[in-house]
């Protein structure tokens, strides 16, 4: 029967005396029933009875709740006993638990090291064997490839599967469910693998001026060849040891629970072009490609010639009094208040020389006369000299007609 329920027979013994091959009924002869003391057993109407004029002592049973197969044994003094065999039968469904496999972790793309095991009970904990179990892992990002998702519980109300965990780190949880049932979940984490691939984050392709800080921190990434972010990964900076290079706030550095790792840098005194390395034991280095740029030249008061030539640096010359040239300059020249004015026809030359260059629509000849920039302010001293220079200024300008002078009023 089921635990916690009646027999449908009662327990019935008869005892007879046997002469000369006759069986005569054993009246008021005591018989004691002995059910088991743990375990599975029974409740007996009473475990002490009497045979009547038939020999016949009967009593109710009563499974208890713990479900399995014992005996009852029936004695009497002087008489050979007799065993009852019973059955226990677990009740209906109840609770499904988690057994086995629960809060354990792996690297991606390997087996969990226990299998998930799940058991399914009845009211009073007996195992329920035959019940349908079904089990979900999630559909995306971190998840387990399992051996199946629809188990079957045996004799001992277990249903097992192996786990292997997916490609994609984190943690998650395994669904469990039955009919009728209140669900678990078993919670699984897949961690990420060796440090496999390194990749810039920011801080590429920038530039700053000598002495002075980039605006954006050197940041890398590491992953594991699936792109997992790897934690505790020591990146070390490798920058030239002469020339132009840069500062770091720290050349060794420890990516984070994300995979970054990340320092501030600052430019060197020397101006130029260089490449930072990145490098993770086992890893692709990785280059961080900047410029350090020259700091802008200011010229004030200054005794001797002054030349300015090819630099892309801007150069501001002040009072200076003596003259100034520029040559093929990539960037502006403003020059405030200069003693003399023999600078003039090399900067109308360098107009000639920046027009010979330019074809095109009308804008594009005005726009000549702005890159270079030049800024020419002239001392009242100087206005006498700079008209005498009119006629050889107009007459440089006229050699080339593809770049208007549209500014040189302006300029002037």
């Amino acid at each position: 029967t089921t635990v916690n329920t009646n027999f449908a027979n009662d327990l019935q013994i008869q005892v007879v005396e046997t002469f000369t091959n006759q069986a005569i009924p054993a009246a008021n002869l005591a018989i004691t029933l002995t059910p088991p003391g743990t375990e599975a057993s029974t409740n007996l109407g009473n475990t002490t009875l009497t045979t009547d004029a038939s020999g016949l002592a009967t009593t109710t049973a009563t499974a208890n709740t713990v479900a399995g197969t014992y005996q009852v044994a029936a004695t009497s003094t002087g008489v050979t006993g007799v065993n009852f065999d019973l059955t226990n039968n677990p009740g209906a469904a109840d609770t499904l638990s988690i057994l086995a496999g629960n809060n354990q972790n792996t690297t991606v793309n390997t087996a969990f090291a226990n299998s998930l095991q799940v058991t399914v009970t009845d009211e009073f904990g007996n195992a329920v064997p035959n019940v349908t179990v079904t089990l979900t892992p999630p559909a995306t990002g971190a998840s387990a490839n399992l051996g199946s998702t629809t188990l079957t519980t045996d004799a001992s109300g277990l249903a097992i599967t192996t786990a292997t965990a997916n490609t994609v780190a984190g943690n998650y949880q395994v669904a469990v469910n039955s009919i009728g049932l209140t669900g678990d979940n078993f919670n699984l984490t897949n961690n990420p693998g060796a440090a496999a691939i390194l990749n810039i984050l920011t801080g590429n392709n920038q530039n700053t001026t000598v002495n002075t800080a980039f605006a954006d921190n050197l940041q890398v990434e590491v992953t594991d060849e699936f792109g997992n972010a790897v934690s505790g990964v020591t990146v070390t900076l490798n920058s030239p040891n002469t020339g132009a290079s840069a500062n770091f706030g720290s050349i060794s550095l420890t990516t984070d629970a994300s995979g970054l790792a990340s320092t501030t840098a600052t430019a060197n005194s020397i101006a130029g072009n260089y490449q930072v390395g990145a490098n993770v034991i086992g890893v692709t280095e990785v280059n961080f490609d900047l410029t350090n740029d020259s700091a802008p030249v200011t010229v004030t008061n200054n005794p001797t010639p002054v030349t300015v030539t090819n630099t892309s640096t801007p150069v501001t010359v002040t009072n200076n009094p003596t003259p100034v040239t520029v040559t093929n300059n990539l960037t502006s020249v403003t020059v405030i208040n200069d003693s003399t004015a023999n600078y003039i026809s090399e900067l109308i030359h360098i107009w000639d020389s920046i027009s010979d260059e330019l074809k095109g629509s009308e804008s594009e000849k005005s726009a000549c006369l702005t890159t270079p920039e030049i800024v020419i302010n002239y001392t009242e001293e100087e206005e006498e000299e700079e008209m005498n220079l009119d006629e050889e200024r107009e007459t440089e300008i006229q050699r080339n007609q593809d770049c208007q002078p549209v500014a040189s009023e302006e300029n002037q």
